[in-house]
């Protein structure tokens, strides 16, 4: 099969993918996640059924693909920071994060709480934690970060953290009054870093 053939099919299953996705976002943020239907996303997207199927074969492939574009999303390029101190590094990466909240909170007051029944925060691989656990073990490495915490654990319980100023700033927006998601994350942060301090 010629090359062009290749790149031509490859563009084309980019561009179907994207646009189920988008007709996905679209339905969601118009409708909520729960009543919007896998027919209702191909129709929208103007393409069969079996081919929605194909690229996403339950409702919940579009909350993973949601938490991939998020994560892809994160402006900082983390090798910049390489050479920073480690909390400086741990706090932009988390404030970036914030940023893209902040600025989808419509898309992420309708995903988000989706995403938790679906089991993702359980389920899926905890990017976020593998992330801040590399920057963890670099910062012991630097004397920066005590050696005696698993940089693990400390991956996660900042991962956790993250996760539950965000669950309590999408309670504050139904409930009020809003919690500032930037103070709540930083504060989170704060506490957790400097108990790891050297």
């Amino acid at each position: 099969m010629p090359a062009a053939d290749t790149t031509r099919r490859e563009r084309k299953r980019v561009h179907t993918r994207r646009r189920l996705y988008e007709a996905a976002i679209q339905l969601f943020e118009e409708k909520g996640y729960d009543p919007t239907s896998m027919d209702e996303i191909a129709e929208l997207a103007d393409t069969a059924r079996a081919t929605l199927y194909n690229y996403f074969p339950r409702k919940s492939a579009f909350l993973e693909e949601w938490t991939v574009r998020r994560r892809d999303q994160v402006g900082i390029d983390l090798a910049e920071y390489r050479d920073r101190p480690t909390d400086e590094v741990i706090r932009a990466y988390l404030r970036d994060l914030v940023r893209i909240n902040i600025e989808q909170a419509t898309l992420t007051r309708v995903l988000l709480p989706a995403w938790v029944r679906s089991g993702g925060p359980v389920e899926e691989e905890p990017y976020l934690a593998a992330a801040l656990t590399e920057y963890v073990r670099l910062g012991q490495q630097r004397g920066e970060i005590r050696t005696d915490c698993d940089p693990v654990l400390v991956g996660h319980l900042i991962r956790n953290a993250y996760l539950g100023a965000l669950y309590l700033w999408l309670h504050s927006l139904n409930d009020g009054p809003a919690l500032d998601l930037r103070a709540a994350v930083d504060d989170s942060a704060d506490i957790i870093l400097r108990g790891l301090s050297t």
